[in-house]
């Protein structure tokens, strides 16, 4: 049986995406976090590869730390190549 996600937790996962989908740059990814209370890395990078419609961003290889993870995956959101996939 799959996990059964609160109602506030979708509002406020479909308010973040509308939010980040207008952002263009690091600053305002993170205002947007910021704003939203949204202060777990894991959480973070699980917004902005749903913003980016994938699972995974493969790039760097070998093993990365959760930060690391998040700048890159942040780096690919900001530079927007995505955009034009979805």
């Amino acid at each position: 049986m799959g996990t059964i996600i609160s109602a506030e937790t979708i509002k406020i996962t479909e308010g973040a995406k509308k939010q980040l989908f207008r952002c263009t740059n690091e600053t305002q990814v993170e205002k947007v976090f910021t704003d939203l209370g949204i202060t777990d890395i894991a959480a973070k990078i699980e917004l902005i590869r749903c913003c980016m419609q994938v699972e995974n961003v493969y790039a760097v290889p070998g093993v990365q730390t959760p930060e690391e993870t998040y700048r890159e995956d942040l780096s690919f959101f900001v530079e927007g190549a995505w955009r034009q996939l979805i």
